[in-house]
């Protein structure tokens, strides 16, 4: 399902630290994915778009009267390049938060690649931490008498 993959790779903060809602409501609406600090609604759309344009246009203006600014991508390009897709909607959301809060995603994404950096680091001292053991992990070594 193309709202799955693409909410696995927007949660929980996975992209520099912005996080994301999904199923957010929007007055009578609900957004795909929203991202609050950026004011910004995602939508993927699949086949049944095509048959409800006159319904997707008047919602997508209700939400950009409310200050919220809609981001439509086909569900088939989720699927051909997710990647490429998630690296879109980022620099889209860093256009709008710049434009809204100054240095915040510059912020935010120093902030998380400095966490990830220091967790790295974290993770190869207890590799190297293991490596030097005598006994295998879980194994407690017996006293001499």
């Amino acid at each position: 399902m193309p709202e799955r993959m693409l909410w696995n790779k927007l949660r929980a903060g996975r992209c520099y630290g912005i996080k994301f809602r999904r199923q957010h409501p929007l007055g009578e609406y609900v957004a795909d994915f929203y991202c609050v600090d950026a004011g910004r609604d995602i939508e993927l759309d699949g086949a049944v778009h095509d048959l409800r344009r006159d319904r997707d246009r008047r919602r997508d203006a209700w939400i950009s009267s409310q200050g919220v600014e809609v981001l439509r991508i086909p569900a088939g390009h989720l699927s051909r390049d997710a990647d490429h897709v998630v690296e879109y909607i980022m620099r889209v959301v860093e256009r709008r938060m710049e434009a809204l809060h100054p240095g915040l995603f510059a912020r935010r994404k120093a902030e998380f690649l400095e966490k990830r950096e220091a967790e790295a680091k974290k993770r190869a001292a207890q590799v190297a931490a293991r490596a030097g053991d005598s006994e295998p992990r879980g194994v407690k070594k017996r006293k001499k008498e």
